[in-house]
C-alpha cells in the first residue's frame, strides 16, 4: 500500500460506510496518505500569476468524473452558473470512459484538458502553461482522483470541493468548500484545509432533462405505505437495517422498495432478505430491484411514497431526485460532513423537520409522517415547485457565491503579494448559526417547518 496512493485513497473512501467512524482516527490516516504520497517538499513555492485583485480569474477543475456521475450532475449547474465576464473556466478531466455528459461538459468549459493516463509531471506541467489561478479538485480520496498532480501545488491557491466528505489530508490545498450545517465548525480541527462556507448550502441540484410528471400518492392506490432506499448498497448496514425495520414494523401491511446495483443477483438478494428476517420483517415485504437506466429510475420514485435516507452515509443525488419527484426524504443526521448532507438539502429547500438528530427521532418522525396521507398528499403536489424557488436549485446565485469566495482567496493570496485589495474577511457573507443549529435542527425550529402542521 505505502507504493500505491490510489489503493491507500481506496481504504480512506471505504471506510466512510463503517458505523462508529472516530474523526481523529480517520484525521490521522488522511494525514499519513499525504506524508506517504504527497509529502509537501514537492510543492512548488513561488507563483508568478499577476497578482491584480480584480482581474479575470483563470480556475481549473481536475476530476475523474465529468461523466454520467452525481459529481458531474452536481458540477454542471455550477459550470452553468458561472459568470464568464468574472472567470475562464479549463477542465482536466482523468475521465476513463467519456460518455455524452462528457461531450456535453467538454462544450461548457473554455478550455478542455484530457489528462487521462497523463503522467503526474505532465499534467502539473499542463495546468503551469495555463497559468491556472485557482485550481480545483472535486474528487478527493475517490477513485481516479489525481491528488498526486496536487501535492506538485501547480496553481498558487488550491481547493478540494463536491466530491469527497473529509479532509484530503494534504497541505498543499488551501480550501475545502462546504457550508455550516454539512460541516460544524469544530470540525475545522479535522481538516488540514481552512473550511469556506458557502451560504445557501454546498450543493446545487440540475433537475433532469426529461419531464416527469408528479404521480399520485402510491399508499392511496395501495392501501399501505412505500418506503424507498435507491444507491449504493455499500450504504447500507445492520444497524440502519434495524431502524427501517423499526419503521416496517410499526407500519402494518407497509413495504421496503431497494434498488442498487446488483439487485438482481440472488447473493445480494439473499443477504439483504436474511438481514431483514433477523429483525423480524419477512421478505414479502421488501422488494429488491436492480439499477435502472435514467429514465426507468424516475419513474420508480411513482411506486414510493418515503424515501428513507441511509446513515452514517448519507444520500445526495437520490435525496434530490426523489424530492423533485414529490417524494419526502427523511435524514438522519450525525457529526461527520457525509451524515449531514441529507440536514443540509433538507434545510436548504425548508423542509428541515424532517432531518432527525437520533434513531429514535429518526424513527418516530417517519412514522409520524406514514401515519399522514393527507400530509404526504400535499408534499408530494408542492415539493418540486418548492424546490425550484429554493436556494438548492438556484445556479446562478450558488455560482456567485461560488465565485465570491474564490475572490476572497484571490485577495488573500494577492495581500501576500504586497498588493492593497478591499478588506474583507476570507469566508463568503453568511449569517452565521448558533452553535445549536448547526449541530441539528431544534425542536424550536422544527415547530415552525414542521409539514405535517403540528407543533
Amino acid at each position: 500500500m505505502p507504493d500505491r496512493p490510489d489503493i491507500h485513497s481506496n481504504l480512506l473512501f471505504h471506510v466512510h460506510h463503517l458505523s462508529n467512524l472516530d474523526c481523529q482516527i480517520l484525521f490521522d490516516e488522511h494525514r499519513r496518505w499525504a506524508r506517504l504520497h504527497a509529502p509537501v517538499n514537492l510543492a512548488r513555492t513561488s507563483h508568478d500569476n499577476v497578482p491584480d485583485p480584480d482581474r479575470r480569474l483563470r480556475i481549473g477543475y481536475i476530476s475523474p468524473d465529468f461523466y454520467g456521475h452525481p459529481v458531474a450532475f452536481f458540477f454542471e449547474s455550477l459550470l452553468d452558473g458561472h459568470d464568464t465576464q468574472a472567470v475562464e473556466v479549463y477542465g482536466y478531466g482523468n475521465v476513463r470512459v467519456p460518455d455524452p455528459l462528457t461531450e456535453r461538459l467538454k462544450s461548457k468549459f473554455h478550455h478542455y484538458r484530457n489528462i487521462y493516463k497523463v503522467d503526474d509531471k505532465k499534467v502539473v506541467s499542463m495546468i503551469e502553461t495555463d497559468r491556472i489561478d485557482i485550481l480545483v479538485d472535486l474528487a478527493g480520496h475517490t477513485g481516479g482522483n489525481r491528488l498526486p498532480v496536487m501535492a506538485y501545488k501547480p496553481a498558487p491557491i488550491q481547493a478540494t470541493y463536491l466530491g469527497y466528505f473529509e479532509t484530503t489530508g494534504m497541505e498543499q490545498i488551501d480550501y475545502f468548500l462546504t457550508d455550516e450545517l454539512t460541516s460544524p465548525p469544530q470540525s475545522q480541527q479535522f481538516h488540514t484545509e481552512e473550511l469556506v462556507f458557502l451560504p445557501g448550502g454546498f450543493l446545487c441540484y440540475k433537475p433532469p432533462d426529461c419531464f416527469f410528471p408528479i404521480t399520485p400518492l402510491p399508499a392511496a392506490q395501495n392501501g399501505h405505505i412505500t418506503f424507498g432506499i435507491f444507491g449504493n448498497n455499500c450504504k447500507i448496514n445492520s444497524s440502519i437495517i434495524s431502524l427501517w425495520a423499526r419503521i416496517l414494523d410499526s407500519n402494518e401491511n407497509s413495504r421496503l422498495l431497494l434498488m442498487f446495483r446488483g439487485g438482481q443477483d440472488r447473493q445480494f438478494r439473499e443477504h439483504y432478505f436474511r438481514k431483514f428476517e433477523q429483525f423480524g420483517i419477512p421478505r414479502h415485504r421488501v422488494d429488491i430491484l436492480d439499477r435502472k437506466p435514467l429514465l426507468e429510475y424516475f419513474k420508480e420514485y411513482s411506486k414510493v411514497d418515503i424515501v428513507l435516507d441511509t446513515y452514517p452515509y448519507n444520500g445526495g443525488t437520490t435525496t434530490c431526485d426523489a424530492m423533485w419527484m414529490g417524494v419526502p426524504v427523511v435524514s438522519l443526521c450525525g457529526e461527520h460532513h457525509m451524515s449531514r448532507v441529507g440536514l443540509s438539502i433538507l434545510s436548504n429547500v425548508g423542509l428541515e423537520f424532517f432531518a432527525a438528530s437520533t434513531p429514535d427521532e429518526y424513527v418516530s418522525k417517519t412514522i409520524a409522517l406514514a401515519a399522514k396521507p393527507k400530509a404526504l398528499m400535499k408534499i408530494r403536489a408542492s415539493m418540486r415547485a418548492r424546490m425550484a424557488v429554493s436556494p438548492l436549485c438556484n445556479r446562478d446565485k450558488f455560482a456567485a457565491n461560488i465565485e465570491q469566495a474564490y475572490r476572497k482567496m484571490w485577495y488573500k493570496w494577492c495581500k501576500s503579494k504586497g498588493v492593497d485589495v478591499p478588506s474583507e474577511e476570507l469566508r463568503p457573507d453568511a449569517q452565521r448559526l448558533s452553535a445549536d443549529t448547526a449541530a441539528c435542527p431544534s425542536k424550536s425550529t422544527q415547530a415552525t417547518t414542521n409539514p405535517l402542521g403540528e407543533t
